[in-house]
């Protein structure tokens, strides 16, 4: 009986200390730079990485060398919270992406799959998915 009652506080301590429901989109927004990423499993480097990323209460936008704009809905009710992405400018313009964010302090987790995936669980892009994950820095 210890050993139950030592699991299920384990599992407690494990849970995120912000309940899903208090997930504030009003600090979601701001610009924001990628500090790494990774595409099917493959570490993303340079050039790449680059880019201005500006996030408002429904659109990301992302300028680099070709802009995309997407309009985002989030469900805070989900752990992790859930993010599903329209395409509306750029190269993403009407696809649908379905993915998962994290956001603590000013440090952003996106991991996303592409359209017609299923939508990630965890903040990782394994070999060979179809999954793409970033870690972000809010800009100063």
């Amino acid at each position: 009986m210890k050993w139950i009652t030592s699991l299920l506080a384990a599992a407690f301590v494990a849970m995120p200390t912000l309940a899903a429901d208090d997930f504030d989109l009003a600090k979601l927004e701001g610009k924001w730079n990628i500090v790494s990423g990774a595409k099917f499993g493959q570490k993303i480097e340079g050039k790449a990485l680059e880019g201005e990323i500006t996030i408002t209460k429904d659109t990301i936008t992302i300028k680099a060398d070709i802009t995309h704009v997407m309009k985002f809905k989030i469900d805070p009710k989900v752990s992790p919270v859930a993010i599903t992405m329209v395409g509306e400018e750029g190269p993403s313009k009407g696809f649908t992406s379905e993915g998962i964010i994290e956001l603590k302090g000013d440090d952003f987790k996106l991991t996303y799959a592409m359209p017609t995936e299923k939508r990630p669980i965890a903040f990782e892009s394994g070999k060979d998915s179809k999954v793409l994950s970033f870690v972000l820095k809010r800009a100063k």
